[in-house]
């Protein structure tokens, strides 16, 4: 049986004479597709607008409209343009499969039929199909991301090179006071920025598959620490506490580049989207061979009907933190990612109003 053929393909096989088919039609069906059966030209073009079938095989001498007139008809609807036809013909003279060829076909199986041939022959547009169709994806994705990446770089340079000319130019009339404040907002751009830049680079560098999974054991006290060391200043700045409970020789097993870098855009957001005086909280629980770490907040939450959409690169927006903090959205889609990398998942569990928890779940290797 085909491998491909584990995803249910659907096949529509148009012949105005199907006893001569049964066999070919009780082979597909036992190698895994589905096979669906018009027995004329417009038949096929209801059934094909109806049902989206993966790919059509096609006789070509039907009375009435013929394989040709089916084909052309077929290419010219919008719903059904994209399907891929293969003809079924005796004809082996070559001026009917340029024709064929011409109207749109992408292939040829030439009667009486080899059922392995016939087999490969969709296998192999099958095939094609999923890569085009993933293909697209890429091109979709990457164009989304390109298009997130450019307008907040824009903005984050915008801001950066404003208050370093207004500070250039103002200097010599500004207190001590206000250059340290305007030198200040200047500082956390530049870091909003940097963020934005190290995410950029993550994402590019899984896409190229650059990124490889390299897991080892590693103490998570110890990166525990790192991270708070690492954003205790920004949260000071918001009035906010940033804590751990995590006990010291917390063995993990995983790739520990890639648990920081999550961590990193957890940790962030959680502040971002945090009022003053409230407070981020890194823990970890290993229970049934998994080790989960969570980044909960009491925050400003998130609506239920956003939720599912947080780690779709199609629907990557990032709202105002609660000092009007800027952001893209991408960091929880890096995230996404990366658990997936590391043969986990991520989720998040959210009261408007009351915080947000984000879990990252992924097998106990040690266990």
């Amino acid at each position: 049986m085909l491998k491909q053929a584990k995803l249910q393909a659907v096949i529509l096989l148009v012949d105005d004479n199907l006893n001569n088919l049964k066999l070919l039609i009780e082979y597909l069906k036992y190698s895994g597709l589905k096979v669906l059966v018009a027995r004329n030209g417009m038949e096929a073009i209801k059934r094909a607008k109806l049902l989206s079938p993966d790919l059509i095989l096609l006789d070509i001498m039907m009375p009435g409209m013929n394989g040709y007139d089916t084909c052309e008809k077929l290419k010219q609807c919008h719903q059904t343009c994209d399907i891929p036809i293969i003809f079924m013909t005796a004809l082996s003279d070559t001026s009917n499969k340029v024709k064929g060829f011409e109207l749109g076909a992408v292939d040829y199986i030439t009667k009486p039929f080899q059922h392995e041939e016939v087999l490969m022959r969709i296998s192999t547009h099958l095939t094609i199909i999923r890569q085009k169709k993933r293909l697209a994806e890429l091109n979709a994705t990457k164009d989304k991301f390109f298009s997130i990446v450019a307008h907040d770089m824009r903005n984050a340079f915008a801001s950066l090179l404003n208050g370093t000319q207004f500070l250039y130019e103002s200097v010599q009339k500004l207190s001590m006071d206000q250059i340290i404040s305007f030198s200040g907002n200047i500082h956390r751009s530049a870091k909003n920025t940097y963020k934005l830049l190290q995410n950029l680079l993550d994402w590019a560098r899984l896409q190229r598959g650059a990124y490889v999974f390299s897991p080892q054991s590693f103490d998570f006290y110890t990166i525990a620490n790192e991270m708070i060391s690492l954003y205790e200043e920004m949260a000071k700045q918001k009035t906010i506490q940033l804590t751990h409970d995590i006990a010291k020789e917390t063995i993990v097993h995983s790739d520990s580049q890639m648990i920081k870098t999550i961590l990193r855009n957890l940790i962030t957001n959680a502040i971002k989207y945090t009022h003053a005086e409230g407070s981020v909280h890194l823990s970890i629980i290993k229970e049934n061979g998994y080790q989960t770490i969570s980044v909960k907040d009491t925050g400003v939450g998130i609506a239920s009907e956003k939720m599912d959409r947080l780690f779709q690169i199609d629907n990557a927006s990032s709202a105002p933190g609660t000092c009007d903090e800027a952001g893209t959205g991408l960091g929880l889609i890096l995230c996404k990612e990366l658990a997936d990398k590391c043969g986990g998942k991520i989720w998040v569990e959210s009261v408007p109003q009351k915080g947000s928890t984000f879990f990252v779940s992924f097998r106990d290797e040690q266990q």
